[in-house]
């Protein structure tokens, strides 16, 4: 079956199903709001905003499993919420903002990953290159977040 013809299929089961519709858009925002939550409280940890950052690497490993699981969620949800407006989507400009925004995101936070792989305690590892990381992770996630709202309003 062609994407478009799948896309098409899954559109006229999205829109007659409100079960379909809610558990959907309750996958991406919940996805949103439990990964993003754990990485932007580790970011204002790191960048010193809330506390002392005490954790050692393995908490923060611990967390970016939680943010990792979150963003499949996040991912599989958005692939159906694409397929239900393929056309529309496509030719959307603030769409590929979005992804664009959320491709560096995955980028940095493969970044962020690496610093903290090499560090045996967060503090050893506050260094430059972490501190940047969180700051442009806790940028990018207020930014991809403000441009999922963007894109449905856009249409």
């Amino acid at each position: 079956m062609a994407i478009r013809e799948l896309a098409e299929a899954w559109a006229s089961l999205y829109a007659n199903s409100v079960a379909l519709r809610s558990a959907v858009s309750f996958a991406h925002v919940g996805g949103l709001l439990t990964g993003g939550g754990a990485a932007i409280t580790t970011d204002l940890a790191i960048l010193g905003l809330i506390g002392p950052d005490r954790r050692t690497s393995r908490e923060t490993s611990r967390v970016h499993r939680v943010v990792v699981g979150s963003l499949v969620v996040v991912i599989a949800s958005g692939l159906l919420l694409l397929l239900k407006d393929l056309d529309a989507l496509i030719e959307s400009r603030p769409f590929w903002i979005k992804m664009a925004l959320f491709a560096a995101l995955l980028v940095n936070g493969g970044l962020m990953l690496r610093v903290e792989s090499r560090a045996s305690a967060i503090d050893a590892a506050l260094g430059p290159r972490l501190r940047a990381a969180a700051l442009a992770s806790l940028v990018l996630w207020l930014a991809t977040t403000l441009a999922g709202a963007v894109v449905p309003n856009a249409l």
